[in-house]
């Protein structure tokens, strides 16, 4: 259920107060881009272009918003369906997946230089299985263990029952322990 706040800022949105939707985006911004950067294999650029898209399409259809989910999972869908359509692109190759694009994220104080670039490996390591996974599981993974959305949230995002959604993470978790059992083998 929206504050009133939110619902003030979604009527203005509707009716096309721009100040009122950036503020509805700025909420969610953060979360929503760290998804598409997951869901795309950790590929900022396309990434960037999955969100940039998603916020073009949400303005503009902001008049069918309608309440029925709360607004943050009527953004979440829309990445994610801008994420399968950019994979149905011609020119989209699911391979492309590039950690060097992944954002950095801080190591936590009282690390040692050896520790941080370690620990860096690992995330870009873990990053990298998780990108290689099939998108379907890859997605419903980065929702409940990454973006931590709730069970029942993460099926209304992915408009798949909750069973789907239990039996998708179990087994993205089951391909990226193989995976991490594979790895340990090769190197």
């Amino acid at each position: 259920m929206p504050s009133s706040d939110e619902r003030n800022l979604i009527e203005r949105a509707q009716k096309g107060e721009t100040a009122a939707f950036e503020a509805l985006v700025r909420q969610h911004r953060a979360k929503l881009r760290s998804f598409a950067c997951h869901i795309c294999g950790g590929n900022r650029a396309d990434a960037d272009d999955v969100l940039q898209e998603s916020l073009v399409k949400a303005f503009v259809s902001l008049g069918t918003f309608r309440g029925s989910c709360s607004f943050s999972t009527w953004l979440w869908r829309i990445v994610r369906n801008e994420f399968i359509d950019l994979t149905r692109s011609p020119h989209y190759a699911a391979e492309h997946f590039d950690p060097q694009t992944l954002e950095h994220t801080p190591a936590a104080d009282g690390k040692s230089a050896e520790e941080e670039l370690i620990s860096d490996d690992r995330r870009l390591f873990i990053r990298r299985l998780v990108g290689d996974l099939p998108p379907l599981l890859r997605e419903a993974l980065v929702l409940v263990d990454l973006e931590q959305v709730s069970y029942d949230e993460a099926a209304e995002i992915l408009n798949i029952s909750l069973t789907a959604l239990k039996s998708r993470v179990f087994q993205a978790r089951k391909k990226l322990a193989e995976m991490l059992t594979e790895a340990r083998g090769i190197l």
